[in-house]
Order: C-alpha cells, then sequence, then structure tokens
C-alpha cells in the first residue's frame, strides 16, 4: 500500500490553510478509491490561529488530526503546501510542491533552487506560473490547478447572516490588514476604504463591510483593528457619518461566508489588492454572483480574465525598501499601484447602473461555477496524479 504525506498548514486559518484542506479533502476522497494511506505533518503559518475543534470543517479537521503523527520517511508521495524555501525534497520518492509563491512581478531566484529539487509544480494561477519562470531556470514541470470555491455557496437555501446594516447600497471587501503603512499593505485595504469613503462622502446609502484583523483572532485585536478603521474613516471623510463602516473581525464558518457573499444587504465586492497569487475571496464573491470591482492585475484574472468585472486601471511601481526582507520580497520587483480615478469611476458604474452589472456579475457566476467548483478542480488533480497515487 502506498504512503501518501501532506505537509501544510492544514489547522491554520490562513488562505494557505484553506488551500491545504482542499488538496487533502481530494486525496482523503481518493485513498478510499486507490487504497494509499495519508499521514500529515501540521505546521505553523505566521500568527495564524489554529483550528481546534474536531468538529469543524465539516469533520475534516477530526480526519486530519488523526492522521498528524511523526515522520516516517521516505514517503512514496508527498504534498507539500508551502512556501519553495519550505520544502523538504528528501521526504518521498515522488514530491509535489504546491504554493502561492509572491505576490510581485519576481520571486527570489533562491527559490526557483528549491523548486527544483521537487518532481512537479502546482500553482493555482497562471500569474504565479509566469513569476516563477521569469525569476530563473525553472527546470521541473510546472501545472495550474486553482483553487475552488466552496460548494456551500451553490446551495439554493442558506441560512441569512443578520448584518444589521442601516445603509442601503453596501459594498463588501475582505483580507487581513498586512501593513498600517498604505504603502506597504499589499492587500491595499486601507485605500479601498479610504477612497471609497472620499468617493461616497456624506451618502447616506453606502455602507462598507469590512471583514479584517491586524493578524490575530483576539479581543484585543478587535479593539485595535476597530480604532485604526475609525482613523481610516475620520482623515477620509471627516466627521461626515457616511459612508458607514461595518467590521466583521473573527473567524467564520464556510456556511456563514456564504451567507454573507450571497447576502441581500451586499451589493458589491471591491479590492485594490496590489497582488494577489490567487484570491480566493474574489473567486467566492463572484461565484456566488457579486459584482467585483478589482485592480486589473495578477492571480485573481485567472478566473476574471475576458470577464464582464469592473477592471481597475493600475501601474506597476516597485516595492518600498521597507517591504523587501530578502526572502519572500527581494529587490527590484514591483506589484500594482490601482489608479484612484478608474476606482472611482467603477464605482459610480455600479452604483449607477446596478442592475447591469448584476445581471454582468451573474454570468461571471455561471462561468465561475462550470469551470472553478470541486469537482471541476478534482478533476484536473485526478489527471496529473492519477499514475503517482
Amino acid at each position: 500500500m502506498k504512503r501518501v504525506l501532506v505537509r501544510a498548514p492544514l489547522l491554520t486559518n490562513s488562505g494557505y490553510g484553506v488551500h491545504s484542506r482542499q488538496v487533502f479533502s481530494w486525496l482523503l476522497k481518493e485513498s478510499k478509491v486507490r487504497n494509499f494511506e495519508i499521514d500529515v505533518e501540521c505546521l505553523n503559518w505566521g500568527n495564524c490561529s489554529w483550528i481546534v475543534e474536531e468538529s469543524k470543517e465539516d469533520g475534516l479537521v477530526k480526519e486530519i488530526m488523526q492522521r498528524s503523527k511523526p515522520l516516517n520517511a521516505p514517503y512514496d508521495v508527498t504534498f507539500q503546501i508551502q512556501l519553495p524555501d519550505e520544502w523538504n525534497a528528501d521526504l518521498g520518492n515522488f514530491n509535489v510542491g504546491i504554493t502561492a509563491a509572491v505576490e510581485s512581478d519576481k520571486c527570489n531566484p533562491k527559490w526557483l533552487e528549491c523548486c527544483n529539487k521537487m518532481d512537479h509544480i502546482i500553482v493555482p494561477s497562471t500569474f504565479t506560473k509566469n513569476v516563477l519562470k521569469r525569476s530563473g531556470m525553472l527546470l521541473k514541470k510546472i501545472s495550474v490547478v486553482p483553487e475552488w470555491y466552496h460548494e456551500t455557496i451553490d446551495a439554493s437555501e442558506i441560512d441569512t447572516i443578520d448584518l444589521n446594516l442601516k445603509t442601503t447600497f453596501n459594498f463588501l471587501t475582505i483580507g487581513m490588514l498586512t501593513h498600517t503603512d498604505p504603502a506597504q499593505d499589499r492587500k491595499n485595504l486601507v485605500n479601498t476604504i479610504s477612497l471609497l469613503c472620499k468617493k461616497f462622502k456624506d451618502n447616506e446609502e453606502i455602507g462598507i463591510v469590512v471583514k479584517t484583523c491586524l493578524g490575530k483572532n483576539s479581543s484585543f485585536d478587535r479593539k485595535k483593528t476597530k480604532e485604526y478603521l475609525s482613523q481610516i474613516a475620520k482623515s477620509a471623510k471627516g466627521n461626515s457619518a457616511y459612508p458607514k463602516i461595518y467590521l466583521l473581525h473573527g473567524d467564520m464558518t464556510k456556511k456563514e461566508m456564504a451567507s454573507l457573499y450571497k447576502s441581500k444587504d451586499i451589493n458589491c465586492y471591491v479590492s485594490l489588492t496590489r497582488a494577489e497569487g490567487y484570491g480566493l475571496p474574489l473567486v467566492e464573491a463572484a461565484a456566488a454572483g457579486l459584482p467585483i470591482i478589482a485592480t486589473n492585475y495578477s492571480g485573481h484574472l485567472e478566473f476574471l480574465k475576458g470577464q464582464p468585472f469592473l477592471p481597475v486601471d493600475y501601474t506597476l511601481i516597485s516595492i518600498p525598501d521597507e517591504k523587501i526582507d530578502k526572502r519572500i520580497f527581494v529587490k527590484d520587483t514591483k506589484w500594482a499601484e490601482p489608479s484612484k480615478e478608474s476606482y472611482f469611476t467603477n464605482l459610480d458604474e455600479v452604483y449607477y447602473n446596478y442592475e447591469y452589472n448584476k445581471n454582468n456579475a451573474l454570468n461571471i457566476s455561471d462561468h465561475i461555477c462550470e469551470n472553478f467548483s470541486r469537482s471541476a478542480i478534482v478533476k484536473k488533480y485526478n489527471k496529473l496524479f492519477a499514475e503517482v497515487l
């Protein structure tokens, strides 16, 4: 019987955690058909909290915990969902590295050395594939396998979440506040919120639902996040009460997230991200049929390119020196600076021509549901790895 290792931040509340659990859930189902064993090594992901309740993720957490044990290498196959310099090619006879790499136009050249020690590289977007290929000599096979949106979004009936909104036209944005300096904030949440406040200052219809944190799921983090959002709002709109900002802080289940995306009170998803390896909140918002305003650059174009979303123009700018850590972000690399004017134009477009853009969004949803569902992505994994498993 073949032995398979999944080495990843499987139990963390992070983007890599979600990606890891998708890979694990695919392998778990395949193991019952192809008759192989799965061991897991659960890793940290920065300061992200861990999921510790066995019942979470529809029982998947329990399955992960039951398979977490000391490593017993070599394995027949390993799937390692990490940054490339964290992979270990000595653990298996066939090693698969899965990564979103770095959210800039080039990555650390040393990562290519790590890639070339593996047998197959999986990335979630063509953008990430191109970043790796332009960063040095990539010798090993690299394939694009996107992440899937959670199937709860497809449910015809979802328990509604009471957002208790006092405004009638509400934007949604999601992402960690990666830095309090807007120039260093990759998610660019500060500018996404502040420019929207400036655009719709004094408009009593407008609200902004912000699901974010400063890095930790704690009452202290919630307090500091709320204070910081208040500073952003005051700087943008002075003493005006509008637009209203509503903070969602802390972890939410997949069902709660689905009900948020599909809430009748949410009208549009906005993101001025500087770069994404993929952009899971964007694909899930699009799958739910929300109009999308987003920077016309990086990994989320994997599912939005050629679709009638509302693209924000950009220029590529050098990443600030303060952000250069010589590991993830290296010198002479760039990311996007979204255009304020283009953002304002798109905000007007979705607000004043909502029905037209909502219909376009439903067409995007059909595209997402056909090509980025669990079943569609599992077919890609099976096509690539049926033989080695």
